[in-house]
C-alpha cells in the first residue's frame, strides 16, 4: 500500500482528509473552493468589523478586556482595527481637506516660538506625515504613559499597548465622523465642535473599565495622557525646526 503524506502538514494520510490539519488530499484547484474561501474570509472579516465597531463605540474598554482575557477570535485583532481606522481617517480627511486637530495646540504654541520663515515648511512636513507620526509615536507613547500611570497593576507593556491601540482606533474613527459632519453642516460648526469633548469622556470611561480606577483618578490620568500628547507634538515641532535649520 502506497503511503501518502498531506501536502499541507506532511502528516501520514489515512483517508480523504488529513487527521492533523483537515486538508483534502485532492489538490486540484476548483473555482468553488476559491469562491468559498474568499466569501468565508470576506464575510467573516466584515462581520467582525461591525461587531468590533459596535463594542468600540458603545462599551469603552470592553475590547481591551476581551483581548487581555484571551478572547481574540470573534473580534477584529487590535492591529487590524488600528490599520482600518487610520486608513479610514486619512483617506476621508484627504478627500475633505480636514485639519488634524491633535496638532492644533502644538501649532499655536510653535507658531509663536519658531521663526516664521521656517514655520510653514515645518508645519507642512509634519501634517503631511501625520499618519506616520501617529503610528510610530502616539500609540507607543500612550502605552508607555499608561504603563507608568498604572505601574501598580504590574501588567506588561504590551497589555497597555493594546489599550492604546483601541483608544487610538476610536479617536481616528470618531474624528473622521466629526470632520465629515463639520463639512456637511458647516453653518453649525461651533455646535459640532462641542462633540470633541466626547474623546476625553470616552478615555475616562475606558480607563475606569480597564483598570478599575476611581472616577477622579481616571479623569486626572486622562488629563495627563492628553498633556503627554501635546508635549510630544511640541517636541516634534522642535525637532522639525532643528532639521529645517540644518537643511536650509
Amino acid at each position: 500500500m502506497i503511503k501518502i503524506n498531506c501536502k499541507n502538514c506532511n502528516s501520514l494520510l489515512f483517508g480523504q482528509y488529513c487527521s492533523n490539519c483537515g486538508q483534502n488530499k485532492e489538490q486540484h484547484v476548483l473555482f468553488n473552493d476559491i469562491k468559498k474561501d474568499f466569501l468565508d474570509d470576506a464575510f467573516d472579516y466584515d462581520a467582525r468589523i461591525f461587531k468590533t465597531l459596535k463594542y468600540l463605540f458603545t462599551k469603552p474598554g470592553f475590547l481591551t478586556l476581551q483581548y487581555w482575557s484571551g478572547k481574540r477570535v470573534k473580534f477584529l485583532q487590535p492591529i487590524k482595527l488600528y490599520i482600518f481606522a487610520s486608513v479610514f481617517y486619512y483617506f476621508i480627511n484627504s478627500l475633505i481637506k480636514a485639519t488634524q486637530p491633535h496638532f492644533i495646540i502644538a501649532n499655536k504654541l510653535a507658531s509663536k516660538i519658531i521663526d516664521p520663515k521656517y514655520y510653514s515648511t515645518i508645519e507642512d512636513n509634519i501634517l503631511s506625515h501625520g499618519q506616520e507620526i501617529e503610528l510610530l509615536l502616539f500609540t507607543p507613547l500612550t502605552g508607555a504613559v499608561l504603563m507608568i500611570l498604572y505601574a501598580v497593576k504590574k501588567k506588561p507593556f504590551l497589555h497597555h499597548m493594546i489599550a492604546s491601540v483601541h483608544l487610538s482606533s476610536f479617536i481616528y474613527i470618531f474624528l473622521t465622523i466629526i470632520n465629515v459632519f463639520s463639512i456637511l453642516f458647516y453653518r453649525i460648526n461651533p455646535l459640532i465642535s462641542i462633540f470633541y469633548l466626547i474623546i476625553p469622556i470616552y478615555c475616562v470611561i475606558m480607563l475606569r473599565c480597564i483598570y478599575n480606577d476611581s472616577l477622579l483618578k481616571s479623569i486626572f490620568k486622562t488629563f495627563l495622557i492628553f498633556i503627554s500628547v501635546v508635549l510630544r507634538n511640541i517636541l516634534i515641532f522642535g525637532i522639525g525646526y532643528i532639521i529645517t535649520i540644518l537643511l536650509y
